[in-house]
């Protein structure tokens, strides 16, 4: 299994994101091509691994509101995910695998305080996916739609706090539209770059 391959690899992007400010000479941006284009403002990898499942996930982010509160700041956006699943190899030296594409607004609740310059989150989402196949390893989805929930817990750090990392619990399931519904259940490991330079 490759589950373990990726967590190196984040961490090596994480170093090579730290090695150069977001920000250079004022207020232009490091990273600007792709949100002035599409208007993605938070670009996301994602991995992790769950019932002999492995996890790879590229995420996108629009904001849609942003609150300032007392003790906290909200914001909801809505996130876009193309995701590979890539289960166990079987007896005939097969490795089957499914792909997922999701449509979730996500609320995040940021700490008002910073602690050595990382200012913790939780979050919250449910939405709607689509997976590529009904029959996977050991399971039968019996619908290709299913919902998908999470929450999760990080730290923003970095110039303007432009980058993140966070730990994800995710649950798929088709709600009861279809049976069987075996659902699957999925541990992230989650890190986000800030694309703007607000």
């Amino acid at each position: 299994m490759k589950r373990f391959i990726l967590l190196p690899s984040l961490l090596l992007a994480i170093n090579a994101f730290g090695q150069f400010p977001l920000q250079q000479g004022g207020n232009q941006p490091f990273v600007t091509g792709l949100e002035d284009v599409t208007g993605i403002e938070r670009l996301e990898l994602v991995g992790g691994y769950g019932e002999r499942t492995d996890n790879f996930r590229l995420m996108v982010h629009w904001d849609m509101l942003e609150r300032a509160r007392k003790h906290f700041d909200l914001n909801l956006s809505l996130a876009l995910n193309y995701s590979l699943f890539d289960g166990e190899e079987n007896a005939l030296g097969d490795t089957p695998r499914m792909r997922d594409v999701g449509l979730t607004p996500t609320f995040t609740f940021f700490s008002k305080k910073e602690y050595g310059g990382f200012r913790p989150f939780l979050e919250a989402g449910i939405g709607l996916h689509y997976l590529t196949d009904k029959h996977f390893t050991t399971k039968d989805f019996s619908t290709n739609f299913q919902f998908g929930d999470h929450i999760g817990m990080g730290v923003q750090f970095g110039q303007n706090h432009h980058l993140r990392l966070a730990y994800q619990f995710q649950h798929l399931s088709n709600a009861g539209m279809g049976s069987p519904n075996p659902g699957i259940n999925f541990h992230l490991l989650n890190f986000g770059v800030k694309l703007g330079g607000k």
